[in-house]
């Protein structure tokens, strides 16, 4: 039975009646618990629905009882036959374990997030995370990928967030240079379009390594 109600859910997620979805979901998870696969559901569905203070617990409590890779494990599945929407599950379990110092395990969901889903997302994530690690040249190196994909706005947050690896980096030419072409590039009126300024403003705070 327990089944049944996923897949039901499964079939509604790309739909607007997500309600249902967490319905269909809370229901399979109550029949059959401690299951990964539907616990992962249930955290995606309570994201989707506005409950992130509860996806946070979920997930929080997933991480005390399951290794990083049984939880990588049971997101990925489900990214590739159910909905590209179960990388969120990937990237918020990475914000979880930096939260508590673990950024190895953070860097093997956002390693895993970027390997089913090489996109703007996860590149913006992965090359985040590395500039945060001192880790510039990864960083870079994978922000820079995300720029085949301009203008989309995770694309665009990409070359927002190259321009801080630079200038963490301790190459201010080279992040006013993307700063300015993030202006350039991006919609009228989006927030990006004041970057060069913000970040000229900001540059102590925002560059200063941690």
């Amino acid at each position: 039975m327990a089944d049944f109600f996923a897949y039901r859910g499964d079939a509604l997620l790309d739909s607007t009646d997500r309600e249902q979805v967490y319905r269909y979901y809370r229901i399979a998870q109550a029949i059959r618990p401690n299951d990964p696969a539907l616990d992962v559901r249930v955290i995606l569905a309570s994201f989707m629905t506005g409950r992130k203070d509860l996806a946070r617990q979920e997930i929080s409590a997933l991480i005390d009882s399951l290794p990083p890779d049984v939880l990588a494990s049971a997101a990925a599945p489900l990214h590739a036959v159910v909905s590209d929407a179960f990388i969120w599950v990937l990237i918020a379990a990475a914000d979880t374990y930096l939260e508590r110092g673990a950024a190895q395990h953070a860097e093997q969901m956002l390693l895993r997030a970027y390997h089913i889903q090489p996109d703007p997302i996860s590149m913006s994530r992965l090359g985040s995370f590395y500039c945060s690690q001192h880790r510039y040249r990864e960083g870079i190196e994978v922000l820079k990928k995300a720029q085949i994909y301009e203008p989309q706005y995770y694309a665009l947050e990409s070359r927002q967030r190259l321009s801080i690896c630079y200038c963490r980096a301790g190459r201010r030419d080279d992040a006013m240079r993307e700063a300015e072409m993030l202006a350039r590039i991006a919609p009228a009126q989006s927030q990006f379009t004041a970057w060069p300024q913000a970040l000229e403003q900001h540059w102590q705070q925002l560059c200063s390594v941690q």
